[in-house]
């Protein structure tokens, strides 16, 4: 097999040394088609018809190919514009349904192009169909090309891209999409890479019977059904919609999903003539009446119905049969989805990223959720409640909610470049979805339950041998399912609230603001993001310093310091344990030394920097008091931190009873309490309140 990927290699003129052509697509490859590749678009049009075991369609895929690092030349560019570089796009066929995914019809630039046969390597206008890829090198120019195709693609129960779900109650059909992560080339060929962004459009013929078909973007235009066949006996009635084009983005967020789904709207209750509103501004502004001016409450109004607020009002889409089920949570629904993202749009400084936003609710789905840009589709059971819910579910679904909103910015507005960067956007999410929470259910105690649901999880697995760090390379996409986990969805989010507060929250809040305007509709990787961590702290030390000039001599150690404290968190694996020590100080009669040592995780030298607090409760005249106080482990050889005594007015009675390294829980690791303070945990702890 490798002789034969050698030789078709060598044909395309490609170095095999340099390109490996592998089932799935290597980190390699992304790399070289990234540095050549720009510009795509995929405009595609697809068939659903009443349980076809497969998806029909055509599509156009224009891509801009340049010649990368590699100066233009009479070897890779020639006077005609002609390419030395080919177009390699991922079509990989479901084991035991290969005979489902067919490609036919293919022209690149206008010209017709067949597939090789395995001893016609030289034939011209053919191009190559071999491990997951199909390799187009004839007709290649520099510049812009255009390949056109027909495919189809399995429609399954389970198991694929492309799923179909029967409705038990009703037997009504669904079909949705599900590409994450690199799945998108199972249902037609694409680039299949995070950081090749493209412009998608869609149009679609569906059932007359099917109510909705929903995808990411807006829809611009609908037909009336038109029927094939013998009316009443073996006619198909379709239905035609058409998308606009979307935003860049990448092939995993792209979806649809189609059948008798009932829409719910969310309406306020009150009708607005916006043009009316709008002309009489306008008008005001045309007679040049200088005494007009806005009420506090008109500006409000009008800031309301300018363009680009964020989405326009949310649909929900719900199976039929669920519909009566759904409309008791419809309103707290709504008020989450709301509320959720005009916090977070506040918290960003940055405006809804997409035209709409919709959700769909999608019946057994494998996920909680997943972020397709402009319409997510969420669990219908983690909505819609199958049983009585308890206080813990009601949390789950605005977790799960703002989650998926939050991925709107971080995971499709802003993208990682490669799945080893899985957390940036799924440790943001989640972070976010309980800031969010905090703000919108402040009843819900936001941190304690962070606390119960991600830190143990994320210690349970962290303090395991086989722990791997935040960031996990992956060589291949086809092992990118292997890095969803706690560590990714627990850890991340844990190391995010220990970087807010080791930084400053707004040092934090700045550095994310600009992090996202940045990159927006682009990729960043988790060194981007560093960077702008230490861009504002260096921001906020020159504004605030007695001495600017001082900051900018020691500007680079001061950048090198914060690169290195947040890449240990973000490269190194484990939890660390820091063991405390209360004592009376040798030689004095009132004061005590309270040590706290950092330990490495068994088997290793590694050692975190973590900023936390220190709760100390004393009891003063009988009376008992609380202090607390700043802790900064550094990175000192033993990793220790070392407190001094206590100095205090009344020495003579001052004695600690109890005292904690990690108040606020702001700190990653498993704190240990000293003998005297867990004495008094477990004399005591009848008497404490709920966090």
């Amino acid at each position: 097999m490798r002789t034969i990927i050698l030789l078709l290699l060598s044909v395309l003129g490609i170095a095999a040394q340099t390109l490996p052509i592998e089932p799935g697509v290597s980190q390699e490859l992304a790399k070289w088609r990234a540095a050549r590749y720009s510009d795509v678009r995929y405009k595609l049009n697809l068939t659903l018809e009443k349980m076809s075991p497969v998806l029909k369609g055509t599509m156009e895929i224009r891509v801009n190919i340049s010649p990368g690092t590699q100066a233009p030349s009479p070897a890779n560019a020639g006077s005609s514009g002609v390419a030395n570089v080919p177009v390699i796009l991922d079509w990989r066929k479901i084991k035991g349904y290969e005979s489902s995914s067919t490609v036919t019809n293919v022209e690149l630039n206008g010209t017709k192009l067949f597939p090789a046969g395995a001893l016609q390597l030289d034939t011209p206008d053919t191009y190559r169909e071999y491990s997951e890829h199909l390799v187009f090198k004839d007709r290649v120019r520099m510049g812009e090309n255009v390949i056109k195709l027909d495919f189809t693609s399995p429609i399954l129960t389970s198991g694929s891209a492309i799923t179909r779900y029967v409705d038990k109650e009703d037997g009504a059909e669904y079909i949705y999409s599900l590409f994450v992560p690199s799945d998108a080339s199972t249902a037609f060929p694409v680039f299949d890479q995070p950081d090749l962004k493209a412009r998608f459009s869609l149009s679609a013929a569906y059932p007359d019977e099917w109510r909705h078909f929903v995808s990411n973007g807006a829809a611009i235009s609908a037909s009336a059904a038109a029927c094939t066949g013998v009316p009443g006996y073996t006619s198909k009635c379709l239905r035609g919609i058409e998308f606009a084009e979307t935003k860049p983005i990448s092939t995993y967020v792209f979806a649809f999903a189609a059948g008798p789904f009932e829409r719910v709207g969310e309406s306020d209750g009150k009708s607005r003539n916006v043009k009316a509103e709008l002309k009489e501004v306008y008008k005001k502004w045309l007679q040049n009446d200088v005494s007009y001016r806005m009420t506090p409450e008109e500006l409000k109004n009008f800031k309301q119905i300018t363009p680009d607020e964020g989405p326009k009002a949310t649909n929900i889409y719900v199976r039929k049969s669920q519909l009566a089920k759904f409309k008791p949570h419809a309103a707290e629904v709504f008020r989450l989805n709301r509320e959720g993202i005009r916090y977070l749009e506040e918290y960003f400084d940055y405006k809804f990223p997409f035209p709409k936003y919709d959700l769909v609710l999608i019946p057994e789905f494998p996920f909680g959720g997943m972020e397709h840009t402009g319409a997510t589709f969420l669990r219908e059971a983690s909505i819609i409640f199958p049983t009585e819910p308890t206080k813990s579910d009601h949390i789950s679904r605005a977790n799960l909610i703002f989650h998926e909103a939050a991925h709107q910015w971080f995971g499709d507005t802003v993208t990682m470049k490669w799945f080893d960067d899985l957390w940036l956007k799924e440790g943001f999410a989640e972070f976010m979805a309980y800031k969010t929470l905090e703000r919108v259910m402040p009843e819900a105690n936001a941190w304690k339950v962070f606390y119960e649901r991600n830190k143990q999880a994320a210690y349970l697995t962290d303090s395991t041998k086989g722990t791997t760090p935040i960031y996990q390379e992956i060589a291949n996409l086809n092992s990118a399912k292997s890095a969803y986990g706690n560590i990714v969805y627990r850890k991340a989010p844990s190391f995010l609230k220990q970087a807010e507060f080791y930084l400053g929250a707004d040092k934090f809040q700045t550095a994310v603001r600009t992090f996202l305007k940045k990159y927006d509709y682009g990729n960043a990787g988790w060194e981007d993001l560093v960077k702008e961590f230490a861009d504002a702290d260096i921001a906020a030390r020159l504004k605030t310093s007695e001495d600017p000039n001082f900051i900018r001599r020691i500007e680079s150690e001061l950048r090198t310091a914060t690169k290195t404290s947040l890449q240990k968190w973000v490269l190194q694996p484990g939890v660390p344990v820091f063991r405390s020590k209360l004592y009376d100080t040798e030689g004095t009669k009132n004061g005590y030394t309270y040590k706290v040592v950092q330990e490495s995780p068994r088997d290793t030298t590694l050692l975190w920097p973590m900023r936390t607090e220190l709760l100390t409760r004393t009891v003063l005249d009988g009376r008992p008091n609380e202090s607390i106080s700043p802790l900064d482990f550094g990175m000192e050889a033993d990793g220790e931190f070392q407190g001094g005594p206590l100095a205090c007015d009344h020495c003579s009675t001052l004695r600690a009873k109890f005292m904690f390294a990690n108040h606020g829980d702001h700190g990653y690791g498993i704190f240990l309490l000293d003998d005297k303070s867990r004495d008094y945990v477990l004399k005591n702890i009848q008497n404490e309140k709920d966090a």
